[in-house]
């Protein structure tokens, strides 16, 4: 039960993360990817988005990521919950560790391909540029054209970054919250401190 828990709020926060971050997200892609100075900074390029595509500009590519929500949050708390198992020491912040790590590895084959199609959205910045009208487009016209490998470009620096990134994330979320616990266990907590916890991650 408490695992379905998990798994249900993951999905939620993770919806709410993607909603509240991927505005600041798209802007980033957009500095990070031009070649010819049309913006002049964060602010201007929100502006330009707004201006010429609309406040829905900054948010092309959303459903790719939101999309794989459910998925990737079945893996990460599937994988991590059963890698602790493996440890004589399921409380030991090292069994989170790497636990974590194994996680974020296994979601590393969704997320990946799920990066790509979002980015490949959110550079198509005018109707001459447009090429897509939604993630599952662009993921059919890459395999058409190619096969699945394109869509795995990536892969490598994925595992990289999101391994030690979840490994850090579990081990840290139980630190913090059995440091804050009365008694040192999870159902001690209250909402807030269980929200300060995660949050703290971010």
């Amino acid at each position: 039960m408490a695992a379905m828990i998990d798994f249900v709020a993951g999905c939620f926060g993770g919806a709410a993360g993607v909603l509240a971050g991927h505005p600041l997200d798209t802007i980033k892609v957009r500095l990070q990817t031009q070649s010819d100075g049309k913006y002049r900074g964060t602010w201007h390029c929100f502006k330009s988005i707004v201006k010429n595509e609309s406040a829905l500009g900054l948010y092309k590519g959303m459903s790719s990521p939101l999309a794989s929500l459910a998925l990737v949050n079945a893996i990460v708390f599937g994988v991590h919950g059963n890698v602790v198992k493996l440890f004589s020491d399921t409380t030991s912040l090292t069994a989170h560790f790497a636990a974590g790590c194994a996680a974020g590895f296994a979601q590393s084959f969704i997320a990946s391909p799920t990066e790509l199609l979002k980015l490949r959205m959110q550079v198509q910045v005018d109707a001459a540029s447009t090429l897509f009208k939604s993630p599952l487009e662009c993921a059919r016209h890459v395999v058409r054209q190619s096969g699945y490998r394109p869509l795995m470009r990536g892969m490598l620096i994925t595992h990289v970054r999101d391994c030690p990134a979840f490994g850090i994330y579990f081990a840290s979320y139980e630190y913090m919250a059995r440091n804050m616990s009365k008694d040192g266990t999870m159902e001690a907590l209250t909402s807030g401190q269980l929200l300060l916890a995660g949050g703290k991650l971010i």
